[in-house]
């Protein structure tokens, strides 16, 4: 009786699906295979009609635009987020419960992300850096830069503040520079400023766009590493690998360094250069380790 009643509540939904304007309660479009989505463009308008299945092997007799009717049913309820995601356009409304589904049929790729290989996140952040710097090139008065460290879409930087400087006030390499910084991700959050003091270097991944800056400039920088280079600034989050490397600068100081200074700056990088050849040594067994294990053997 109460599956009875569930399927008649799943019909009586088919009306309202089918007669709403469905806008659809995701804001983030699916992802949808390339021709799919062309192919779906041309097709004609199906939504008036409905495919009702009662086994999923059956789908593949619906057609893309219909309103699917699926019924589930109890057995497969575990696996029904799983129907959504490789039937359904979840731009559109979607009606499910227990005993069943009703959506716009459309039909998508789903690839267990555990068994895909990290290369293609990398290939879908690159995808959509390209897209950004694509809207980046179109502001007006932003630079564009190049530097072996960057891929072929290169770097930008957009002057927020352009302060009037002499040409030592410019960044070169040798200089003392006192920056303010933030890491600036691309959906606008931002990892906190933090003031900096050491000399310009021209083998840094950001000089060639710290070389446009001078004191009192205030610039967003974009970068696009290459691969030998997109771990550099990388925070340790994998799902970032090939994504814009942003910073928000602020150009505080810049002047001639004291001899004090450079020698502070010269101690700092041997110690720094040390402790990573330390860490890249391998560890040696403490002694009364090694001992134990030879006695045992």
């Amino acid at each position: 009786m109460l599956k009875k009643i569930a399927i008649l509540a799943m019909a009586g939904a088919v009306a309202l699906v089918s007669a709403c304007d469905r806008g659809g309660y995701a804001n983030n479009e699916p992802r949808q295979d390339p021709d799919l989505r062309a192919l779906r463009g041309s097709m004609p308008n199906n939504s008036h009609r409905v495919c009702l299945i009662d086994d999923p092997n059956q789908i593949d007799r619906c057609v893309i635009g219909e309103t699917l009717y699926a019924l589930t049913g109890k057995d497969n309820e575990q696996k029904l987020s799983i129907f959504l995601a490789a039937h359904c356009n979840l731009d559109k409304a979607v009606v499910y419960n227990e005993s069943g589904v009703i959506c716009e049929y459309m039909p998508h790729s789903v690839e267990v992300a555990a068994k895909r290989p990290s290369i293609y996140t990398y290939r879908n952040n690159k995808q959509f850096l390209s897209n950004y710097f694509k809207k980046l090139s179109q502001i007006p008065g932003i630079e564009k830069i190049s530097s072996d460290f960057y891929d072929k879409e290169g770097g930008y930087v957009l002057f927020l503040t352009k302060a009037q400087h002499s040409d030592s006030e410019m960044i070169r390499p040798g200089k003392e520079i006192i920056i303010e910084s933030s890491r600036i991700y691309y959906d606008g959050s931002s990892s906190g400023f933090a003031v900096e003091d050491y000399l310009a270097d021209d083998k840094s991944v950001l000089y060639p766009a710290f070389k446009l800056l001078g004191k009192g400039d205030h610039a967003r920088i974009y970068l696009s590493l290459n691969e030998a280079n997109v771990e550099v600034l990388s925070t340790g989050n994998h799902s970032e690998i090939g994504l814009p490397v942003i910073f928000d600068i602020k150009v505080l100081e810049v002047r001639e360094p004291s001899k004090e200074f450079i020698e502070q700056q010269r101690k700092a990088a041997a110690a720094a250069e040390a402790a990573r050849q330390q860490a890249e040594q391998p560890q040696e067994a403490p002694q009364g380790e090694e001992q134990n294990n030879s006695e045992s053997k």
